[in-house]
């Protein structure tokens, strides 16, 4: 039996944080890019087109389970989808910070190999345990299954699909120490935790399967809004703080005239190749 007002307001939530994550892959396209840092920053916008199709699927496909109007063969059919689009938007996201630290171009090839290998043990994972039907939960529909998830393969799909982001975000912010450059370290401060928590927010909501609280239900929604807003403000500072700190935007890249700092000791903005 669904319950629509907070079923509905799941929907709606899953809806609007794909429309954030899209602009936000909308807005990053605007930033000038050359050399290796092509291909990463690439893969990075595609983190945030592939987990912004994400959420309009689960959306979707929970509206529509909702109403009676998709039986569980369907349902399980967009799960897949879904399950395809997580595995590019994480490699997309893994390489780009790993590139970003190491500035090794080479490493596109395993990781995407990597990854590869994760979409192939997810699908097994939901395969095995032979789907049977729908259930609902506060917010949104889930897979009902006859077999218990394979512990080992579990393991590997937590460790590729979260713990390995989470690890890549906690060396991310080392940057706040390795640089002097004042905009790489205000990048930093906000993308490292943007990923964490979209990551973090995926393994409590694993932990507390079958028995999240309410409230924790529109915290899990409202995460993915949360780490679009923190990218749009790593990317585009506010004025104010641009002019006192001396940091600059995608839009001052795009045009090469960042805004003055006030003082005279801020360096100028760094060529446009492995910074974040």
């Amino acid at each position: 039996m669904v319950s629509w007002p907070t079923y509905g307001a799941g929907v709606v939530m899953a809806v609007a944080s794909a429309i954030a994550f899209a602009y936000v892959g909308h807005r990053l396209g605007a930033r000038p890019v050359i050399g290796d840092h092509r291909v990463a920053w690439t893969t990075f916008r595609v983190w945030w087109f592939a987990i912004a199709a994400e959420f309009l699927v689960s959306g979707t496909i929970s509206l529509l389970a909702g109403l009676g109007l998709i039986d569980f063969r369907v349902y399980g059919s967009f799960i897949y989808l879904n399950l395809g689009l997580l595995a590019v938007g994480v490699f997309g996201l893994v390489y780009y910070l790993l590139f970003i630290l190491t500035g090794l171009r080479w490493i596109f090839v395993p990781v995407a190999a990597l990854y590869l290998g994760y979409y192939l043990s997810i699908l097994y994972l939901v395969t095995a345990q032979a789907p049977s039907g729908i259930g609902f939960g506060e917010f949104r529909a889930f897979l009902r299954f006859e077999n218990s998830p394979d512990p080992d393969v579990v393991w590997v799909s937590r460790a590729l699909g979260r713990w390995l982001p989470i690890a890549c975000a906690v060396a991310f912010l080392t940057l706040v120490a390795r640089t002097r450059d004042p905009t790489t370290r205000w990048r930093a401060i906000f993308i490292a935790p943007s990923i964490a928590a979209w990551a973090i927010n995926q393994e409590i909501a694993t932990l507390l399967r079958g028995a999240t609280p309410t409230w924790y239900g529109f915290a899990n929604r409202s995460v993915g809004l949360l780490a679009a807003l923190l990218v749009l403000l790593a990317y585009f500072p506010p004025r104010a703080l641009k002019e006192r700190w001396g940091l600059y935007s995608i839009a001052d890249e795009a045009t090469h005239v960042p805004s003055q700092p006030k003082s005279p000791h801020v360096p100028a903005p760094p060529p446009i190749r492995n910074v974040p």
